[in-house]
C-alpha cells in the first residue's frame, strides 16, 4: 500500500434543489375545476355533479344563502332532458365541482331551425333565440306553456312566442377555449329533433 496515493472522498453538492414547500408549481387544469357544495354556488356559475341522470353540467339559478336553491341541471346523457330543480333542505350539502369561468354559449341554425317553429320551440333540450336572449327549453308549466332559463338573465322564465329554436349549441369556458385547436366543449347538446 505503500507509495500510492488514493483522492480523497469528496462529497459535492447536489446539482438540482426541491421547490420550497410554501412555492407552488405553475402547472394548471383546464378547465379551472375546484371542489365545492351546491350550496356556495353564486347564480350563473357552472358546476359538474353526478345526479340521477348521471353527470351533469349544472348551471347556479341562485345565490348562497338564500332560503331556496334552484339549478338548471344538463345531464350528458341525452336520453335525460335538461331539467329545473329546487333544494328546500338547507342543511345538505351535495358536491360538485366548480367550473371557473367566463362561459359562452355557441348556437347554430339547422334544417330544423325555423321562426316560431313547433314542436322544435317546445322541445326539452332546445335553445331558442329571442330578441331578450337564448332561453333553454327545460320543461312545460301546469298550464302547457314551455318553461325555460333565459341564459342572459339566469333567471326561469316563460318562453316567448317568437324566437329560433336550435338543437346544434354548445357551452364553452371562454372564447379562447372555443378558438384553440385542442378545445373542448363543457357541454354539447345531443338532443334529436322530435316528430310533428
Amino acid at each position: 500500500m505503500h507509495g500510492k496515493s488514493y483522492p480523497l472522498l469528496q462529497i459535492i453538492p447536489c446539482a438540482f434543489s426541491l421547490v420550497p414547500a410554501t412555492q407552488e408549481s405553475p402547472m394548471e387544469v383546464i378547465p379551472k375545476l375546484t371542489p365545492t357544495v351546491h350550496r356556495a354556488l353564486k347564480r350563473g356559475q357552472l358546476a359538474y355533479v353526478h345526479a340521477r341522470e348521471g353527470l351533469s353540467l349544472v348551471l347556479a339559478l341562485s345565490e348562497p344563502g338564500s332560503g331556496e336553491k334552484a339549478f338548471c341541471f344538463l345531464p350528458f346523457d341525452a336520453g335525460h332532458p335538461p331539467r329545473i330543480w329546487e333544494d328546500h333542505l338547507a342543511g345538505r350539502t351535495e358536491p360538485m365541482l366548480l367550473v371557473d369561468s367566463d362561459w359562452i354559449v355557441e348556437a347554430w341554425p339547422s334544417e330544423h331551425s325555423q321562426p316560431d317553429s313547433s314542436p322544435l320551440r317546445r322541445t326539452p333540450g332546445a335553445l331558442v333565440i329571442t330578441e331578450t336572449g337564448p332561453f333553454l327549453v327545460t320543461a312545460e308549466d301546469q298550464y302547457g306553456d314551455a318553461l325555460a332559463v333565459n341564459l342572459k338573465t339566469v333567471e326561469v322564465d316563460t318562453l316567448p312566442r317568437r324566437g329560433w329554436p336550435t338543437l346544434d349549441w354548445k357551452i364553452w369556458a371562454s372564447e379562447k377555449d372555443r378558438g384553440s385547436p385542442n378545445g373542448r366543449p363543457l357541454f354539447t347538446c345531443k338532443v334529436k329533433p322530435t316528430k310533428a
